[in-house]
């Protein structure tokens, strides 16, 4: 199995069904004999419906995608077969952010810093546009309520894993009003300081002080 795709929920928020028509429709790859798809359910957040998922995943490489969100159709083969060419533990990409039905907002580029304690002073990879190898993946933390994506692909650049950029679309970031990182725009300056706070606290002071090569 080339990929295992895991879509990690909590409640359903009226997209599931989309999301994993995305994963069964992927350009040259044969569901079932490529790759499989995981639909985690959990009462729990997004690290252990993570690691629930990642023990029954059967794929070299480890691709999620939200509820809410969709892959594009030449995901999975585009990002393996970079990240295969490369020896790659990590890649990530672009995507589109779009709302309604499919109504393209922009576009939103990734970007690899040279360093971890650039990543950990400004997150510059789009989280839903990531494929990770298997074996090298350690364990969600499941105690995080927010940028759990931000803390888990800041501690694989800590640990020495080797990144790559594709400088392509590979993944469909849905804009609605039920999603967490909308909070960023809200008028609920409250919410907003809490968790910017959060993940100043947390996450991002974890590892400035790290200066680690990404490398690319």
């Amino acid at each position: 199995m080339k990929v295992s795709i895991i879509i990690p929920y909590r409640q359903c928020r009226g997209y599931l069904a989309e999301a994993v028509a995305s994963c069964e429709h992927q350009e040259g790859w044969k569901l079932g004999k490529d790759y499989d798809i995981i639909v985690q359910h959990g009462d729990c957040g997004l690290g252990a419906n993570m690691n629930l998922a990642l023990k029954k995943a059967k794929g070299k490489y480890i691709k999620a995608c939200a509820d809410d969100d969709m892959l594009a159709p030449g995901c999975l083969e585009a990002l393996y077969n970079f990240a295969e060419k490369g020896g790659y533990d990590f890649v990530c990409a672009d995507a589109y952010n779009f709302e309604g039905n499919k109504k393209i907002l922009d576009l939103s580029c990734s970007e690899l810093p040279e360093k971890v304690n650039q990543l950990a002073d400004h997150n510059t990879i789009h989280g839903g546009t990531v494929l990770y190898r298997r074996a090298v993946m350690p364990a969600w933390d499941e105690e995080l309520w927010t940028g759990e994506e931000f803390e888990y692909n800041l501690r694989m650049a800590s640990e020495g894993c080797k990144f790559g950029k594709l400088d392509e679309v590979v993944y469909w970031y849905r804009i609605h009003v039920k999603q967490k990182s909308l909070v960023y725009k809200s008028n609920d300056g409250d919410k907003i300081l809490e968790r910017i706070r959060f993940i100043r606290d947390k996450i991002q002071y974890q590892y400035l002080s790290c200066h680690k090569k990404i490398v690319k």
